[in-house]
């Protein structure tokens, strides 16, 4: 999902790149708190995966070919 801030004589808009859809908000301020929103659920989505990468990355791996071998 991307999202492009448009700013004209008629308003204040935040267009979907994904959709085409604009939506209108009254102020620059409205318009800006929108955005924040929407950046911050996208970055709490990265650290969520990041965080289940740290958790896969930290497994020991399992490889059912390998056979350990004391001496």
């Amino acid at each position: 999902m991307a999202y492009v801030i448009e700013i004209d004589n008629t308003g204040y808009y935040l267009r979907d790149t994904s959709t085409g859809l604009r939506t209108q908000y009254p102020t620059r301020d409205h318009l800006l708190y929108a955005a924040g929103t929407i950046a911050v659920r996208s970055w709490d989505r990265v650290l969520e995966g990041l965080t289940r990468l740290e958790q896969l990355h930290d497994r020991p791996a399992r490889d059912p070919q390998t056979t350990e071998v004391e001496p």
